[in-house]
């Protein structure tokens, strides 16, 4: 175990900015003179092609399925597509995982240049609860 030696960054200021988090925007930031806005679209893109592309790839392990008795060993072909299914998810996972890091230092950076303080951020978890889409959403 090592100590850490680092300077603790010392804030600029007393400042206030408040945060909501979204989809097609990671972050909207106001901390009181404007707004900074954060986009997710790299996210939302590459989900859509990860979708797209497994897609494909589950019409394929569909067909190699339905011709094989219960019990009977998969394919060497199956496993392969499953393989390459399982990785293509996790690549992704790995992906927005990094674009997410560097979206939040990226929001950080832009609150420290503001000299902001303290951040607060919306609890957005049961919004979706309250509103009656109607029975067919």
């Amino acid at each position: 175990m090592y100590v850490d030696t680092r300077p603790v960054q010392t804030p600029l200021g007393d400042g206030v900015a408040g945060i909501d988090i979204g989809e097609v925007r990671i972050a909207a930031v106001y901390d009181g003179q404007g707004v900074h806005l954060h986009s997710g679209r790299l996210i939302r893109a590459r989900n859509h092609y990860a979708n797209k592309h497994q897609a494909k790839l589950d019409a394929r392990i569909a067909r190699k399925k339905n011709g094989r008795p219960p019990g009977q060993r998969s394919s060497k072909r199956l496993r392969r597509l499953q393989r390459a299914r399982r990785t293509l998810r996790d690549r992704i996972k790995r992906q927005n995982r990094d674009q997410l890091r560097k979206q939040a230092r990226q929001v950080v950076s832009t609150l420290h240049e503001s000299r902001v303080q303290t951040i607060a951020v919306g609890d957005l978890g049961d919004i979706r609860n309250r509103i009656d889409y109607g029975p067919r959403a």
